[in-house]
């Protein structure tokens, strides 16, 4: 039965993989890549606002797994959203050194960006056209769009998909 004193925060709205119209509700720069609903009860524990996680699917994409936390009606919805995202980066900060060198693969270090706004790496490791393209933190840069250059010291193209842009020297990943 539907709780009518509470906020129901869905995991869809915090994923940075998502677009706006697939449920995330957060800007890109308060997003986190895939939160696992543990790390969303934390965040909301960590807030005082007392989360009752459940698991679900939401209700737009019902074949993938996800799930929810519902909290008392306190403040308004979208100040408390923006809150619970800030909070989730924290908790998700925690863990970030296990999950940097277990889960991304360093392929390159960005060297510059070009006139047409995408950034150039100079890479380490092979990767192919269209893989998603990630900073330190896991957040999204953006695709690999072509590789250029000699074959024994590729550079690659990445076309940006986020406000965030990295600086000359900085490291690029992929997921592995």
């Amino acid at each position: 039965m539907k709780e009518y004193g509470r906020h129901v925060f869905w995991l869809n709205y915090f994923d940075s993989e998502l677009k706006r119209r697939e449920g995330r509700r957060v800007p890109l720069s308060s997003a986190t890549r895939a939160p696992s609903l543990q790390e969303l009860g934390e965040a909301c524990r960590r807030l005082n606002i007392q989360p009752q996680p459940q698991p679900g699917r939401y209700p737009s994409f019902p074949a993938k797994e996800s799930g929810y936390v519902s909290v008392v009606k306190s403040n308004p919805k979208r100040g408390l959203l923006l809150k619970i995202a800030k909070e989730l980066s924290v908790v998700r900060g925690r863990g970030q050194e296990y999950r940097r060198f277990h889960f991304l693969l360093q392929v390159g270090i960005i060297l510059h960006q070009a006139k047409s706004g995408r950034l150039i790496v100079r890479l380490s490791k092979e990767v192919s056209p269209g893989v998603l393209a990630l900073d330190e933190g896991g957040r999204r840069l953006g695709k690999v769009g072509e590789l250029i250059g000699p074959v024994k010291s590729p550079y690659a193209s990445i076309a940006v998909v986020s406000s965030r842009l990295g600086k000359s020297g900085d490291p690029v990943f992929v997921d592995r």
